[in-house]
């Protein structure tokens, strides 16, 4: 898991509460502190068993009409995702050409509530060869943006 500045700054704001009550003496200031704090625990645990569901609900396909190329060819393909039910997730899923290729790649984004989304994308080849694709990257982000995660989908295409 990664966080983000957000994430942090609701930490610093957890630790300002807890050494204000201790310079104050006032004990009420510590109680907001540990809302805060059980708050910001709670919400990592809501977005990491969430991430966890929708990675077992999400189907990520990369398809390309060949990746044996000609010098100067164009090829194209289809980055496609779907899920069996809404997640309150915003999901981007993103497939970048192999080295030596141009193309500005395909973007899949999933919002809270979506249940597909497709791109395709076209590649030029500027030399001849086989080539292989990665496989696409997707980062998972809540609503509030407070703990982004990488994952990669499937296999590379050869």
């Amino acid at each position: 898991m990664q966080f983000t500045r957000r994430y942090w700054a609701t930490a610093a704001v957890v630790g300002l509460l807890a050494v204000w009550a201790a310079v104050l003496a006032r004990p009420l200031l510590l109680v907001g502190a540990a809302g805060v704090a059980a708050w910001l625990l709670l919400y990592q645990y809501r977005f990491v068993r969430t991430t966890g569901e929708t990675v077992t609900r999400l189907a990520v396909d990369l398809q390309v009409d060949r990746t044996r190329v000609t010098a100067r060819e164009r090829t194209s393909g289809l980055l496609a995702v779907d899920i069996d039910s809404p997640t309150e997730l915003t999901v981007r899923v993103s497939a970048a050409a192999p080295v030596g290729a141009r193309s500005d790649g395909a973007v899949c984004h999933l919002g809270p509530g979506d249940r597909d989304s497709q791109a395709g994308f076209e590649v030029a080849w500027p030399v001849a060869g086989q080539f292989a694709f990665e496989r696409p990257r997707s980062p998972s982000a809540t609503h509030w943006g407070c703990s982004p995660k990488r994952r990669r989908w499937g296999r590379p295409r050869r």
